[in-house]
């Protein structure tokens, strides 16, 4: 099978893709069965439609992108964003379904020659690459005269995500997706909430994408939440708990100097502990992130750098010191747990100190007016493209500040953050506009966060199934309670959840109204609690029964 073979047409009927793609899976990539989701995204995607995926780490999202790109033939481009998972990708394809080459900036003019070659005679199918070459000129017009069938989007959530290390070439994937031939995409995530999902999609410029999620409850993994009085307490309930519990473990904590004391308190002569953050050497990281992959055991005490590109499966626990600012960063770091499918823990210890504390108490930083205005009119006035460091010491504005500032002007598509790590104004629209568009984006963003800052505190509150509420938060109906949970073994789930005989029939996907809130849609749906997001007011639950009788919500 070459990269220009095609297997399966479009027209194809569905068993006709269906049979094909088990016959693949088994014959190339050695599985004995698909499950639902990986045969249903696989269909999806052989149909020609654009795909999002959301499925968790390790239950086969590369072999939808594998079977569908292979059997569609053709070109695939792959968007990865480390050069370590590239190679482990491609290591993992081997020769397999027309086998797979990297573009990165370790290769020479030669180098880049052959891998070009080697795609335009369909010698290879899979181009693995970061979003920052696909901004190359040279490079996407080469890879759009061979001709570029799919464009598959790893990690898909960072083209929704800014922060301090944010990548421009993620949110510029939809206009290099247009210098590709706008080809069909295929976007792949272990997690989003609906909004992460809504983003993703506009943008890639994802065109009616099929949607496909599976597979997010995960029962083999034991949720338990715990209840201490300050972060000294805290402390010392993480020690409990890693002495208590064997294998290979992760701790998370929300700062550097914690990682680095805690590695040293709880290392044994039996299981090392070692910390890990970005103020280490890039070579100690390596090394922590190879003995974390070794059989033997150790515990890794992080800071949120940890995680990305790293695909252990025998963790047998993930411990949280503190709670993170929202359900989606929540599963997926506990989520690194137990990707083997043998039993595994996830432990968040909550403090009744941090409960009240300005993260908990949803605090997002708040940006003047004023600010986007000095932002948007130094910009516009100079027009040239200019140094992000230059624009922060003119401005005397911190570049973390001036991150956030032109996150929003970028979505606007008032500016232009280029990976050099310069910022153009486009010139496209007026300064007054650009502003009042970016404080108002800025606004709904603050209204999210401290929505899923509220919905983070629910999941630590609540007396419900943990994994319902996950479920819920995810728009994944009709799940069980586990029976596992700390609330399920205290059996306080099953009072919570004696009113599930609800007399509604608002389903996850419905619009609604509120009189207060404005237009939203339902995404969880437990008993008589629904979980709303709303356009402007972010997340919220209400009681259905109360809502609809008062006339407070009605359904569009």
């Amino acid at each position: 099978m070459t990269g220009q073979d095609r297997l399966v047409t479009p027209d194809a009927t569905a068993q006709e893709r269906a049979d094909l793609i088990e016959t693949v899976a088994h014959a190339a990539l050695g599985y004995e069965e698909l499950h639902e989701g990986q045969l249903e995204a696989t269909r999806a995607a052989l149909s020609g439609r654009d795909v999002l995926v959301v499925m968790p780490t390790g239950s086969g999202k590369s072999a939808i992108y594998q079977m569908a790109g292979a059997l569609a033939g053709g070109t695939v481009v792959v968007i990865s964003p480390l050069l370590a998972l590239q190679r482990d990708q491609i290591v993992a394809l081997g020769g397999r379904l027309g086998g797979a080459v990297a573009l990165n900036s370790t290769l020479s003019r030669s180098e880049r020659d052959e891998v070009m070659d080697q795609l335009a005679s369909g010698e290879r199918t899979f181009v693995f690459l970061a979003p920052e070459q696909l901004r190359n000129d040279d490079t996407r017009a080469q890879l759009a005269e061979i001709g570029v069938r799919m464009l598959v989007v790893g990690e898909a959530p960072c083209s929704a995500s800014w922060g301090h290390d944010f990548r421009p070439a993620y949110l510029q994937l939809g206009e290099s997706r247009a210098g590709l031939g706008d080809p069909q995409v295929l976007a792949l995530t272990a997690t989003a909430s609906a909004p992460i999902r809504r983003e993703i999609i506009e943008e890639l410029r994802m065109d009616d994408p099929v949607v496909v999620s599976s597979g997010i409850v995960r029962p083999s993994i034991t949720l338990d939440v715990v209840t201490t009085k300050d972060l000294d307490a805290a402390t010392r309930t993480v020690v409990d708990l890693v002495a208590e519990t064997a294998g290979t473990g992760l701790v998370y904590v929300a700062t550097r100097a914690a990682a680095d004391e805690l590695a040293a308190t709880l290392a044994t002569d039996d299981r090392p502990a070692l910390a890990y953050h970005a103020g280490l050497p890039t070579s100690t990281r390596t090394e922590v992130e190879a003995r974390f992959a070794e059989p033997d055991p150790v515990v890794v005490i992080a800071t949120t750098a940890f995680g990305m590109g790293v695909d252990v499966p025998h963790v047998r626990f993930v411990i949280h010191r503190e709670a993170p600012a929202s359900l989606d960063d929540y599963y997926q770091e506990f989520g690194r747990a137990g990707r083997d499918g043998d039993p595994a823990r996830a432990v968040l210890v909550r403090t009744l100190e941090h409960a009240t504390s300005r993260r908990m108490e949803g605090g997002v930083t708040q940006i003047e007016p004023a600010t986007f205005d000095r932002v948007a009119r130094g910009l516009a006035a100079i027009g040239d493209p200019v140094d992000v460091a230059d624009v922060a010491d003119e401005l005397d504005m911190t570049a973390t500040r001036l991150t956030m500032v032109v996150e929003h002007f970028t979505r606007t598509g008032a500016i232009r953050a280029e990976d050099a790590g310069t910022l153009t104004w486009t010139g496209d629209t007026d300064p007054d506009e650009a502003v009042e568009d970016a404080v108002e984006h800025h606004r709904r963003d603050q209204a999210l966060a401290r929505s899923q800052v509220a919905m983070m505190r629910e999941y630590v509150d609540t007396a419900a199934c943990r994994w319902r509420t996950i479920g819920a938060y995810f728009g994944e109906p009709d799940v069980e309670a586990c029976g596992a949970c700390d609330n399920c073994r205290a059996g306080t789930a099953d009072t919570a959840e004696g009113e599930a005989g609800a007399d509604h029939d608002l389903v996850p996907g419905t619009r609604v109204t509120h009189a207060s809130f404005g237009a939203g849609t339902v995404e969880g749906v437990e008993g008589r609690r629904l979980m709303v997001l709303f356009d402007e007011a972010g997340y919220r639950t209400l009681a259905a029964d109360v809502a609809l009788a008062g006339d407070l919500l009605t359904v569009d």
